[in-house]
Protein backbone atom coordinates (compact mmCIF):
# COMPACT_ATOMS: atom_id res chain seq x y z
CA UNK A 1 0.00 0.00 0.00
CA UNK A 2 0.85 3.66 -0.38
CA UNK A 3 0.14 6.88 -0.24
CA UNK A 4 1.21 9.47 -2.13
CA UNK A 5 0.58 13.02 -1.48
CA UNK A 6 1.81 16.56 -4.24
CA UNK A 7 3.11 19.09 -1.79
CA UNK A 8 4.67 22.50 -2.59
CA UNK A 9 8.35 22.98 -3.07
CA UNK A 10 8.59 25.36 -0.39
CA UNK A 11 7.30 22.66 2.13
CA UNK A 12 9.58 22.74 4.70
CA UNK A 13 11.96 19.72 5.13
CA UNK A 14 11.00 19.70 8.76
CA UNK A 15 7.49 18.79 6.99
CA UNK A 16 8.91 15.46 5.66
CA UNK A 17 10.75 14.51 8.78
CA UNK A 18 7.71 14.42 11.08
CA UNK A 19 5.59 12.24 8.61
CA UNK A 20 8.76 10.34 8.20
CA UNK A 21 9.08 9.87 12.02
CA UNK A 22 5.09 9.13 12.74
CA UNK A 23 5.46 6.21 9.96
CA UNK A 24 8.35 5.08 11.40
CA UNK A 25 6.56 5.21 14.72
CA UNK A 26 4.02 3.04 13.61
CA UNK A 27 5.57 0.56 12.15
CA UNK A 28 7.68 -0.04 15.15
CA UNK A 29 4.29 0.26 17.28
CA UNK A 30 2.61 -2.47 15.05
CA UNK A 31 5.53 -4.84 14.28
CA UNK A 32 3.01 -8.12 13.62
CA UNK A 33 1.04 -5.60 10.77
CA UNK A 34 3.72 -4.91 8.56
CA UNK A 35 6.35 -7.30 6.59
CA UNK A 36 9.57 -4.73 7.46
CA UNK A 37 9.10 -3.88 3.71
CA UNK A 38 8.50 -0.10 4.07
CA UNK A 39 10.17 2.93 2.42
CA UNK A 40 9.38 7.21 2.89
CA UNK A 41 10.57 9.17 -0.04
CA UNK A 42 10.17 12.60 -1.54
CA UNK A 43 10.56 12.91 -5.36
CA UNK A 44 10.39 15.24 -7.85
CA UNK A 45 7.28 15.12 -10.21
CA UNK A 46 6.27 16.66 -13.62
CA UNK A 47 5.57 20.20 -11.83
CA UNK A 48 8.61 21.67 -10.85
CA UNK A 49 6.82 23.28 -8.28
CA UNK A 50 6.01 20.27 -6.33
CA UNK A 51 7.28 17.29 -4.52
CA UNK A 52 5.60 13.75 -4.27
CA UNK A 53 5.60 12.68 -0.94
CA UNK A 54 5.52 8.99 -0.69
CA UNK A 55 4.98 6.34 2.73
CA UNK A 56 4.84 2.95 0.96
CA UNK A 57 4.53 -0.57 3.21
CA UNK A 58 3.79 -4.14 2.66
CA UNK A 59 1.29 -5.67 5.41
CA UNK A 60 2.38 -8.92 6.97
CA UNK A 61 -0.81 -11.63 7.35
CA UNK A 62 -0.02 -15.04 9.53
CA UNK A 63 0.30 -18.39 8.12
CA UNK A 64 -2.80 -19.77 9.23
CA UNK A 65 -5.17 -17.73 7.14
CA UNK A 66 -6.52 -19.60 3.92
CA UNK A 67 -5.25 -19.24 0.98
CA UNK A 68 -7.96 -17.49 -0.55
CA UNK A 69 -8.01 -14.60 2.49
CA UNK A 70 -4.12 -14.70 2.29
CA UNK A 71 -4.29 -13.83 -1.25
CA UNK A 72 -6.80 -10.60 -0.37
CA UNK A 73 -4.17 -9.52 2.55
CA UNK A 74 -1.13 -10.22 0.47
CA UNK A 75 -1.36 -7.01 -2.07
CA UNK A 76 -0.06 -3.96 -2.81
CA UNK A 77 -1.45 -1.10 -4.34
CA UNK A 78 -1.58 2.46 -4.33
CA UNK A 79 -4.53 4.39 -2.34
Amino acid sequence: MALQVSVDISTSPSVFEAVEAAAVAHFKANPSDFSGEKMIIANLVGDPLKYMLCVWWEYAYPGTLSADVAACWSFRGVV
